[in-house]
């Protein structure tokens, strides 16, 4: 009996239901001059050496310099922003791919300072293209600009670091 009472009680107990808070990334609505230097990995190797590889661009230490709104606060303008960005070649790559085209993706990580002093980040991904030196940017940042070899000539020396700088607009 005390077994069909202790069933009867957890038949009439309220329910409790726990809610799941969902976490939004902030939106941002921002114009910003970005600007990496970074290590390749592996180098990118001449073109005569004949040797292709996939690469990457590892751009930690960036600066940002932004304006609009991010999670609905206006940036601070007058403080500096730092930028990280990652990038993957879609195929193997030399530096004769610089002038036939390199193309691929990443993931961006501005992080700016808002008018009221809040610390506020905005990671996205995106595609890129690179001609020559140009770079061109969508699907996440969208922009140009340049891509330029800081270590490395990439004529007898393989391309060992490089320097970004994008004019990208985001909105999310």
């Amino acid at each position: 009996m005390s077994i069909a009472i202790a069933a009867l009680g957890l038949a009439t107990a309220p329910a409790i239901h726990a809610q799941a808070t969902e976490q939004t990334a902030p939106t941002a609505d921002m114009t910003c001059s970005l600007i990496a230097e970074g290590a390749l990995s592996p180098p990118i190797q001449p073109v005569t050496s004949g040797e292709k590889r996939p690469a990457s661009f590892n751009g930690k230490d960036g600066t940002a310099a932004c304006s609009g709104t991010i999670d609905g606060q206006s940036i601070d303008t007058t403080s500096a922003g730092s930028w990280g960005v990652n990038a993957d070649s879609d195929n193997p790559i030399n530096c004769g791919s610089l002038t036939e085209g390199i193309t691929g993706d990443g993931t961006s990580k501005i992080t700016v300072t808002t008018i009221d002093g809040q610390q506020k980040s905005h990671t996205t991904s995106f595609d890129f293209e690179v001609v020559g030196g140009a770079v061109t940017i969508s699907n996440g940042l969208d922009g140009a600009g340049s891509f330029q070899p800081t270590e490395g000539d990439c004529v007898t020396e393989a391309m060992e670091r490089a320097r970004v700088e994008f004019e990208v607009t985001t909105s999310s």
